[in-house]
């Protein structure tokens, strides 16, 4: 029979394990409403203070001409329209080019949706790993598991882990090469990504260890209640 004290641990490592993936989900969430809403209002007010995005990752804002390098002006000059002599049709004035739309900075579209996958790839660990009971790994309690191979039961579990692995190193790698390279948008829902599946994968090690505490004992009996 499962003694209170094995029960006592068991739900204070599930409670462990529970906080840690809704931290990661809040983080992640987090970051992801916060990136859009300040995209949303950088051409209102911008109360992010983004500013404007680099150009081809350049520090040169979006919008303001670089100068050149034979002039020798003390004071930058304002944005009046410049006029210019076009041939058989006299003076004509033009205008710069307007600003991009919402800074110049680029949103969560195309190439940038990878920052989605590690944490579903995480979640998919999570279940697979806690889809197994420690004590039917063991060959003495294949009996107690319907249909129960600890052969197979070992391949399933180590391809959770392995599955956790990849979400981390997809999380990483999203962040190195796709958005902290581009200086044309901001890279908070990437590194809370990483964030998101490192404490995923740990959460479901620790929900883990928690079903195992005392599994030789049983499992499901409630000496609390």
């Amino acid at each position: 029979m499962v003694t209170a004290e094995v029960e006592v641990k068991r739900r204070q490592c599930s409670l462990v394990a529970g906080m840690l993936f809704g931290v990661g989900w809040l983080v992640f969430i987090d970051s992801i409403v916060n990136f859009n809403a300040c995209w949303d209002r950088v051409d209102y007010g911008d109360p992010c203070q983004w500013g404007r995005a680099p150009v081809n990752g350049t520090h040169t804002p979006h919008g303001t001409p670089a100068p050149s390098p034979e002039s020798n002006n003390i004071w930058p000059m304002p944005d009046w329209p410049i006029p210019a002599w076009v041939p058989g049709q006299g003076p004509h004035t033009t205008t710069p080019a307007p600003p991009p739309p919402h800074g110049g900075w680029e949103p969560i579209s195309g190439r940038y949706k990878i920052v989605y996958v590690p944490g579903i790839f995480a979640m998919m660990a999570l279940f697979m790993v806690n889809s197994v009971n420690a004590q039917d790994l063991s060959e003495d309690h294949t009996e107690t598991a319907v249909g129960a191979v600890p052969g197979a039961l070992k391949l399933w579990l180590s391809g959770g882990m392995t599955l956790g692995i990849v979400a981390v190193i997809m999380a990483i790698w999203s962040y190195v090469d796709v958005w902290a390279r581009h200086d044309d948008i901001k890279d908070g829902p990437g590194s809370a990504a990483i964030t998101q599946s490192l404490l995923i994968v740990i959460s479901a090690a620790v929900f883990f260890v928690a079903r195992a505490i005392g599994s030789d004992e049983g499992w499901g009996q409630d000496p609390l209640l």
